[in-house]
């Protein structure tokens, strides 16, 4: 009889906790449940491993974009940052649209916190999902890895403008053209 006791006893405190923290999730949703989380506007130079900063956002026919700063520490140098200014749907943001790595300025942590918003591209760096597109050129011969090389690149939409910056930045004597597919992929 003390056992069925001390089963209904456990079983009415777990019900209660159950509420307890329906409650407190119910009070409190907007904060724990949100998708589109708010970052700070400025950066906190101090922080230990990685941080996000909000730049802003915009509405597109299919949803609203954020446009977001994230900041690092170098895995192997501490002291400095590395900051990529990424795009991305808030509420798919498992899944960036275009990112792209900014210049630092050597003394960031002097000024705390940083207006990252003011850090220009660094188009010397091309992002990790862009490399193996921009390799088969330089692989088969048709772009040499010299700066003064001449020669005319056709860049055809996925990260084209990414790619064309780079190309331009780092080969200058290189002329490229951009096309987006978007407008023509209904046409056809």
């Amino acid at each position: 009889m003390n056992l069925k006791r001390c089963s209904q006893v456990g079983i009415a405190a777990s019900l209660c906790s159950i509420f307890a923290i329906l409650s407190v999730v119910r009070a409190h949703k907007d904060k724990l449940l949100s998708t589109s989380a708010h970052f700070p506007a400025l950066l906190n130079t101090s922080f230990e491993n990685y941080a996000t900063v909000q730049i802003g956002s915009f509405k597109t026919s299919m949803a609203v974009l954020s446009v977001v700063d994230l900041a690092s520490r170098d895995p192997l140098n501490s002291s400095k940052i590395i900051i990529r200014r990424r795009m991305l749907n808030p509420d798919r943001d498992e899944i960036y649209i275009s990112q792209m790595q900014l210049m630092v300025p050597a003394n960031i942590t002097a000024k705390n916190p940083f207006d990252t918003s003011q850090l220009r591209p660094d188009y010397a760096k091309i992002d990790v999902a862009a490399r193996p597109l921009i390799a088969p050129p330089f692989t088969v011969g048709s772009l040499r890895p010299d700066a003064d090389a001449q020669s005319d690149v056709l860049v055809i939409g996925l990260g084209g403008s990414q790619m064309n910056n780079y190309l331009h930045y780092k080969f200058p004597k290189v002329t490229g053209s951009c096309i987006h597919l978007t407008p023509y992929r209904f046409a056809v």
